[in-house]
């Protein structure tokens, strides 16, 4: 081999290395699509846009909203994991999907096996609210008159299996309280239960509610993190209010095929992380209560089993089933 042939092949082999992990923006013209499981409006979808919009101003690539709902999630979910995994798809979903190994059994994927988290995108508190005229001040309160009647509160969330539903029943496993579940459809149905006295308390994200309690016409007694919420930095944590420790959050994950390659995956947590870490990301969640997190690949994977094996638990002592 001649020493021009020997000059050209390693150029060749640096041009290889320095391209394995190419920017998304030069990975491919075509658009990137981020899948949401749910209907246009909620704000999984609002959420979805924010990154979207940002994502394709720092890609320079067409970022297109897939809604895709039905089926509590699982068809926009099929989407993904049945798609070319390029990195062209993606998956934007809430905590919800963290309880699917658990309370639906018969599924056409296995999200543990079929899905990758990208990054845990977007996080934040949910808050224990009650109407304006119920007689509990404090949290404190509430588990007292809980436990003085066992099983004669009620408490509501957006439905069977999702978020709110699973964070209530934490809490009633954590105070050691029996209380009856009614599910709607929703948080906007919750909140006006809630409000036409249907239900005693309700759990919902701090987004959802935070207007109603800033009326006056419900009241939040604790938020489920650990850090108080920057927009009702008043109300207590559930931590404060007599449960050491509790740590609930709201959680929305980006995912990809299981079987995107590892280049193209890492590339794309950095875009995207760089995307949420960025301070006008902040100052949008801020009115919804939200914070950015974006995490790396080993931790979003490692969130997600996390979350996977705590709601498990949850559902298997509160005997959870969809009908």
């Amino acid at each position: 081999m001649t020493k021009i042939s020997l000059i050209l092949r390693a150029l060749g082999v640096a041009a290889l290395l320095t391209s394995a992990t190419p920017s998304i923006a030069q990975t491919s013209e075509a658009p990137i699509r981020i899948v949401v499981p749910y209907s246009p409006g909620g704000t999984t979808d609002m959420l979805a846009r924010f990154i979207a919009s940002s994502l394709q101003a720092k890609t320079k690539r067409p970022v297109i909203v897939d809604n895709r709902s039905g089926a509590g999630g699982e068809i926009g979910t099929a989407a993904v994991v049945q798609a070319r995994p390029d990195g062209n798809t993606l998956l934007f979903h809430s905590g919800a999907i963290a309880v699917y190994p658990s309370i639906q059994k018969k599924l056409p994927f296995d999200v543990t096996k079929d899905l990758t988290p990208i990054t845990t995108a977007v996080g934040g508190p949910f808050a224990v609210i009650v109407n304006k005229d119920f007689p509990a001040k404090t949290l404190h309160d509430l588990i007292a008159m809980a436990k003085a009647s066992p099983g004669s509160l009620n408490f509501g969330s957006a439905g069977v299996g999702t978020s709110t539903h699973l964070a209530g029943e934490l809490l009633v496993q954590e105070a050691g309280i029996k209380m009856t579940h009614i599910p709607y459809r929703g948080g906007s149905d919750a909140s006006l239960a809630l409000l036409g006295g249907q239900v005693q308390f309700a759990i919902l994200t701090v987004g959802e509610s935070v207007k109603l309690v800033k009326s006056g016409k419900l009241r939040a007694l604790a938020v489920t993190t650990l850090k108080r919420s920057d927009i009702l930095p008043n109300v207590p944590t559930v931590a404060e209010s007599g449960l050491p420790g509790f740590d609930a959050s709201v959680l929305f994950t980006l995912f990809v095929s299981s079987k995107t390659p590892a280049p193209i995956a890492k590339r794309l947590n950095e875009d995207l992380v760089a995307v949420l870490r960025d301070p006008s990301m902040a100052r949008k969640l801020k009115d919804l209560g939200l914070s950015p997190i974006g995490d790396t690949l080993d931790q979003a994977h490692e969130r997600f089993d996390s979350e996977i094996r705590r709601w498990g638990t949850v559902i298997k002592k509160a005997g959870i089933h969809l009908e």
